[in-house]
């Protein structure tokens, strides 16, 4: 297991890069679709705000290495959900 720093800059860099794709939509793609990327530029605001602080405080009673093991399941799986929004 990472520690938690790059734990946390991993989540810091995919965020980022995957907002950057958010925001090339909005201005590049056509107009019909520049609310839906507004919205998911907004989700990945909070994902990444609610992925960190699941880092710096993880649940009581569950071992570290079972948790961030999920932790990392989870977020691959919502980060996957807001690509396929982007790509739609």
């Amino acid at each position: 297991m990472a520690n938690k720093r790059d734990l946390k800059k991993g989540i810091i860099q995919i965020c980022e890069s995957i907002f950057a794709e958010c925001i090339a939509a909005a201005l590049y793609g056509p107009e019909t679709h520049r609310k839906a990327a507004e919205d998911c530029a907004n989700a990945i605001i909070k994902l990444e705000g609610h992925y960190l602080s699941r880092v710096s405080h993880p649940e009581p009673g569950m071992k570290a290495k079972a948790y961030y093991r999920d932790l990392r399941v989870q977020f691959t799986k919502d980060v996957n959900e807001l690509l396929d929004q982007i790509n739609i």
